[in-house]
């Protein structure tokens, strides 16, 4: 029996979303992207796309043009504010093991990365989306310039703040970490720590700071610290008050700062929301951070995205019914992405222990751990392959 395609909406043009756009596409499914602004714009600072990220990019021939725009990582590791390791983990070994590269990427490079690999007519801007209608067994979505779409899918992408989700399961807010973040990308300075080739973060009290290497003489950093939620929103001003905390912090941190311009530091509030038992409801899904978000802790936001769109085209394509489908993808996806969502929660709430007393017993802890037995901890999150589903199309 040939196998069905389906015209399928996706609510949201970022990662998420492009890459489901992509894999359904590929797939022989008639796909349009809605996004809220006039243009997605390649904005946003780094992240790093561990090998469960690239193995799933290649199951839909994306690997190779993701990874020539990366920096391979060779190593991980956590350091004190003097720069002494406490913990690190052999990132070239994992990737080894699990047949795929662990890349850094400027988050503006990967989505221009994915736009390229989409058809021009796949993407519709300043398409604000409103609500869905199921009307005629086909899903209707409605948009805020008093328009309408009808597909037989619908997939929210739209993020933390999901529209979608909002409709399905209530409009609730999102759980606050207790820490608020800054980033931005900054042209390299150099890492005497350890080398350019080695992601560091660093632990202090009530503080975090994470240095990142890119292609192109960049370093994607971040810098964390315990804040009530909303306590600043005003632009500018950022680089003076990073300074006042890392300024003696081990190097390259005080030369990063000092060589970003203020208008380049971006910050938020870091939140996430507890898992649910489903995700959508009739030819509805969500995907994303729509679905699962996490804080950044365990660097598998981008990753779990991007697990999510391979795994949902392979039920769409594998599948009689479209419900049958949906609720397949969300029953393999719903434990895998629970455990990462509570796992990051949990090295959050340890890396941003403020106690001085508490700090020293966690960094002497994390130095007399042995590193393996942090890297089978992450050798069981990135050692992933996308699951081989029976065909049940006929």
């Amino acid at each position: 029996m040939a196998q069905r395609t389906y015209r399928v909406m996706v609510i949201g043009g970022g990662i998420a979303g492009l890459t489901t756009a992509i894999a359904l596409n590929r797939a022989g499914h008639e796909v349009r992207v809605f996004e809220r602004y006039p243009r997605i714009e390649p904005l946003g600072a780094g992240l790093i796309l561990w090998s469960n990220a690239t193995n799933a990019l290649r199951a839909i021939g994306l690997d190779k043009a993701v990874c020539s725009i990366g920096q391979p990582l060779a190593r991980l590791a956590i350091v004190d504010v003097s720069g002494l390791t406490l913990a690190q983990t052999d990132a070239r070994m994992i990737s080894q093991q699990a047949g795929a590269t662990t890349v850094a990427v400027h988050r503006a490079d990967l989505v221009t990365a994915l736009l390229a690999h989409l058809p021009d007519d796949a993407v519709a801007t300043s398409k604000q989306f409103e609500y869905f209608s199921f009307e005629g067994g086909s899903v209707v979505a409605y948009f805020a310039d008093g328009s309408r779409e009808t597909g037989d899918v619908l997939v929210g992408a739209d993020g933390l703040h999901s529209r979608v989700r909002a409709q399905i399961h209530g409009n609730h807010h999102p759980r606050y970490s207790g820490y608020t973040a800054w980033r931005a990308i900054s042209p390299n300075t150099g890492n005497p720590l350890l080398g350019d080739d080695v992601s560091t973060e660093t632990w202090g009290c009530g503080l975090r700071f994470g240095w990142v290497p890119l292609t192109g003489n960049r370093v994607y950093w971040f810098a964390v610290k315990n804040a009530p939620e909303g306590q600043h929103r005003e632009p500018g001003g950022h680089k003076q008050e990073l300074l006042r905390h890392f300024s003696d912090w081990h190097a390259p941190i005080p030369a990063t700062l000092e060589a970003t311009p203020d208008d380049a530091i971006l910050r938020n509030d870091i939140f996430d929301r507890p898992s649910l038992p489903h995700w959508g409801v009739g030819p509805v899904t969500l995907a994303g951070d729509a679905a699962h978000p996490m804080t950044p802790n365990t660097g598998q936001g981008a990753a779990q995205a991007i697990e999510d769109a391979v795994v949902l085209e392979h039920y769409l394509s594998r599948y009689r019914t479209i419900d049958g489908a949906l609720r397949g993808f969300e029953q393999s996806r719903i434990p895998r992405t629970s455990m990462i969502t509570t796992l990051s929660r949990r090295i959050g709430v340890a890396a941003q222990i403020e106690n001085a007393a508490l700090c020293r017993i966690r960094d002497t802890v994390a130095r007399l751990t042995p590193d393996d037995q942090g890297a089978s901890q992450i050798e069981g999150i990135v050692n992933w392959q996308a699951p081989q589903i029976p065909d049940r199309s006929s």
